[in-house]
């Protein structure tokens, strides 16, 4: 297992490299929460700094079973969703989590697959193609929660 330090807590990544469930502080109380639920550690880093320089709390996840505990356990305000997971696709991530009758907050799809219209029911917002540029997808972010905030849908 490999392990680096940052300033809050430890990342670990299994003999697989498959990035273990990790927690990022906020650095505002009253910051969004944001679930990243990523399978390629490299990516995953990614968005997790991206969105964790916009003040944001981030907590990540790299399989659909750990998403869908993640979602239970914790609310979100907004998820970071890849469509190829290890154990289930993306799109059945929040139909389980549907079914199980779990509040779903907005999801911005982050995949290399084409499709963008079938999340659209299960609470997809917007969609962004891999590979994904920072500041895209903070503006992305940002507006889901303004969105979500103030009781907006995106069409």
């Amino acid at each position: 297992m490999r392990e680096s330090r940052s300033d809050w807590g430890t990342t670990s990544t299994s003999a697989t490299g498959a990035l273990l469930a990790d927690h990022d502080p906020p650095s505002d109380p009253a910051a969004a929460r944001i679930l990243v639920i990523e399978d390629d550690p490299d990516i995953g880093d990614l968005l997790r700094e991206f969105l964790h320089q916009e003040g944001y709390e981030v907590t990540m996840v790299t399989t659909a079973d750990q998403a869908v505990a993640s979602v239970r356990a914790m609310p979100s305000d907004l998820i970071t969703l890849d469509l190829l997971l290890p154990d289930a696709d993306g799109w059945s991530v929040l139909e389980r989590l549907r079914l199980a009758g779990a509040s779903i907050p907005p999801v911005v799809v982050v995949s290399i697959l084409p499709e963008s219209r079938y999340g659209r029911p299960l609470g997809v917002v917007d969609y962004l193609s891999k590979p994904v540029r920072g500041p895209i997808l903070r503006e992305r972010v940002a507006r889901a929660l303004a969105q979500s905030r103030s009781g907006e849908r995106t069409p």
